[in-house]
């Protein structure tokens, strides 16, 4: 029997694989998959429900195939399933940015690299199969050193602008809790309220810092420019490589011709970006020179929310554990831990770079 997904399977079999232990557990998946009827109609069933039609959320990583499992190994049809859509990317040469194909199969073996570490398995699972398959969908591009995707805006501030001055100021919504220091996720004991009355805007914004500002502020002449549902462009750190300026400059300049070229009806109003690395209170052991200085100061940024999870997923790259047992590899990752151990936490900022500024 052959299907849609023979060819691509068999162009498989020729890609690069940085460890041979990878390339042949996948080979042989992908064998398999190619000599049994049935494994071949699972797989075009999989990959047809993936891609042709909407996005998908986050409930494909519970997707479960046991009967596939039982003759592949657990989750390896996703495995070769989304190889299988990065070589019809490549292949297709779908997009294209400064004369190259958008990075398809580097972010997936990213990806592919990290689940191995993770879940010490060859067969993608939870989050590392979805942020593949955001990749390989595609609604996520790797152009250059940065990743950007299109989004709904929902942060948790809207930012109006004076169209005469060009001054624009982040408001936080209606019911944002903050702790005395003006840190989000605290006891609660600050709630914003937000009143807009025509161009006059009553509430509360954030300092340089990202932290909540108590004073209540009241400006006249401001409008609108970014709020919940406007459409914007998301802006991913992926992987560890250095966050050079100028690799930074030369992405987000390669990002505001592709989406010109590729989506010239859309309509977004500015980059936004919800990262670790805009955690700003990490500037209290980074110099001001230092790339994540660098990269924050180009956004205007408000804390959202304490983030765990990126302690693990990003800065160690290792399974979740208590704090005590992660052993730093760098004096980076050893300013994290003194910071948590002095009883600090690691935020996410969320931060906005309008259209027109960019």
């Amino acid at each position: 029997m052959k299907n849609q997904l023979t060819d691509l399977l068999n162009d498989l079999k020729t890609l690069p694989f940085e460890e041979e232990e990878a390339r042949f557990a996948v080979q042989k998946a992908t064998q398999q998959v190619l000599s049994d009827e049935m494994l071949l109609c699972t797989a075009q069933k999989h990959y047809d429900a993936l891609f042709g039609g909407e996005m998908l959320g986050r409930e494909m990583t519970l997707w479960e195939d046991k009967e596939a499992d039982a003759k592949l190994g657990n989750s390896m049809i996703f495995t070769v399933v989304l190889f299988a859509r990065a070589c019809a990317l490549e292949k297709e040469k779908a997009y294209l940015y400064d004369g190259k194909t958008v990075g398809f199969y580097k972010a997936l073996m990213r990806h592919f690299g990290v689940n191995i570490r993770r879940n010490k398995s060859y067969g993608m699972q939870e989050a590392q199969r979805f942020w593949a398959y955001c990749y390989v969908k595609p609604i996520s591009f790797e152009l250059g050193r940065l990743a950007f995707e299109i989004l709904d805006y929902h942060y948790d501030y809207t930012v109006f602008k004076n169209p005469l001055t060009g001054e624009h100021l982040p408001f936080a919504n209606n019911g944002q809790t903050f702790d005395k220091d003006g840190l989000p996720d605290g006891e609660g004991s600050f709630t914003t309220a937000l009143e807009v009355t025509g161009d006059t805007v009553t509430g509360y914004t954030y300092t340089a810092l990202g932290r909540l500002d108590f004073e209540k502020k009241t400006v006249t002449g401001f409008r609108p420019v970014l709020s919940a549902g406007d459409k914007a462009i998301a802006v991913h750190m992926p992987g560890n490589a250095k966050l050079d300026a100028d690799a930074i400059s030369a992405s987000i300049e390669s990002a505001k011709t592709f989406f010109g070229k590729y989506f010239p009806d859309l309509d977004y109003k500015a980059f936004v970006s919800s990262s670790w690395l805009l955690d700003t209170g990490l500037r209290q052991f980074l110099k001001e020179d230092s790339n994540i200085v660098k990269l924050q100061k180009r956004f205007r940024i408000a804390l959202a929310f304490k983030n765990d999870f990126s302690l693990y997923d990003n800065i160690f790259n290792v399974p979740k554990c208590p704090v005590e047992e992660l052993v730093p590899q760098n004096r980076f990752q050893q300013n994290i831990l003194d910071m948590l151990k002095a009883g600090g936490s690691l935020y996410s900022g969320r931060g906005y770079i309008l259209k027109e500024e960019l």
